[in-house]
């Protein structure tokens, strides 16, 4: 019996098998790791989220493309309304102002992420039709 060190988890575990390596995975790591394998991507709040406002800001540019006087003007207030909440939304998650990065909890600073892409698509758009 030697002792194993899963890397992922840190448990340390017994097994008769010498020439596989000190450092191996356990079986529940193992076990979670298949079973995330089968479900690549999740619908949840954030998906259905980011593909409402990509239908939105893709059909406001479609719609700014044959309006450009009319719309042009909205499509840059919305897109710069979604651009700085996304811009301060990403700067209070990530944590420029107060603490380091490296602790930045990427499951809620996605959202200021996309917020701010979308604003970034938009306003730009917004730019090209009122030239």
């Amino acid at each position: 019996m030697s002792a194993i060190d899963c890397p992922r988890c840190g448990r340390v575990w017994y097994d008769d098998d010498v020439k596989a390596g000190s450092k191996r995975l356990c079986a529940e790591c193992v076990r979670k790791l298949k079973e995330r394998r089968r479900r690549p991507w999740r619908l949840d709040a954030f998906a259905i989220t980011t593909i409402t406002l990509c239908v939105v800001s893709v059909l406001f540019i479609a719609l700014t493309a044959l309006w450009p006087t009319i719309l042009g003007v909205l499509l840059l207030g919305y897109g710069l309304v979604l651009l700085t909440g996304g811009l301060l939304g990403l700067g209070l998650f990530t944590g420029w102002w107060y603490r380091d990065q490296e602790d930045t909890d990427w499951s809620v600073a996605r959202w200021g992420q996309m917020l701010a892409l979308m604003g970034g698509a938009c306003a730009m758009a917004s730019y090209f039709a009122l030239r």
